[in-house]
């Protein structure tokens, strides 16, 4: 049986002593902490960390404090929705402010007690993984709401390519004119570039709007003009 995934948490601490605590204290309350000293060092190697859960940083560092890192970090693809904590002695609200529109997550002010610091990063935690289950969530219903879409738009032409099929296999056994057939193959036509036209609107949407349907889902509504 697999050992439980350990949640990752990037460190970010220029000062040795106060990383190498940070550190064991994580380690020892079974987390996996990922050390590193120095701010530009975080942000520049972030893609070797995209499995990492939460960033614990200080705020004053030397190159970048720890509130411009919060905000570069989530500039980037992918990082948007990290959970940031912010360990610092400022104590002022407008420096909370500060931090807090700067996209930082939870802040603790030095010195902190470690039950306190455990029991913040688990809380985030437990956030980060509610943000996953709805993002999951989210997608689902996207797949559900194509799938019913493109069910509900192509059935009426496809069946009409269907019934216009039939018509053309009985007229041929007939030996209806030339032009019966035609018809019947112009018509079919017509229904296929219907179809092609559907998959074209579902293939390049840029704004997803919907509609009522069945049983009170939803699907994309492809004929609505702004």
């Amino acid at each position: 049986m697999s050992e439980p995934v350990k949640p990752k948490i990037l460190v970010v601490e220029d000062d040795p002593n106060s990383l190498k605590m940070l550190v064991r204290i994580l380690t020892d309350r079974n987390f996996e902490a990922i050390p590193i000293d120095r701010s530009l060092t975080a942000l520049e190697s972030l893609e070797n960390f995209r499995d990492i859960d939460l960033v614990l940083s200080d705020w004053m560092m030397p190159e970048i404090d720890g509130v411009e890192l919060c905000s570069r970090i989530k500039k980037k693809p992918g990082f948007q929705s990290i959970y940031f904590i912010l360990l610092t002695s400022r104590e002022l609200t407008e420096d909370k402010v500060t931090a807090l529109n700067a996209g930082v997550d939870d802040y603790l002010t030095k010195p902190y007690h470690q039950d306190e610091l455990v029991a913040r990063i688990r809380a985030g935690l437990r956030i980060r993984v509610l943000q996953k289950e709805l993002l999951a969530m989210e997608k689902d219903m996207a797949i559900i709401q194509l799938a019913a879409t493109a069910a509900h738009e192509i059935n009426n032409p496809l069946t009409g390519i269907i019934g216009y099929l039939d018509l053309f296999k009985e007229s041929l056994q007939s030996g209806d004119s030339k032009e019966q057939l035609l018809g019947y193959l112009e018509r079919m036509s017509k229904q296929a570039f219907r179809i092609k036209d559907i998959v074209s609107k579902l293939s390049s949407l840029k704004e997803v709007r919907t509609k009522p349907y069945l049983d009170r889902m939803q699907i994309i509504d492809l004929h609505r003009e702004d």
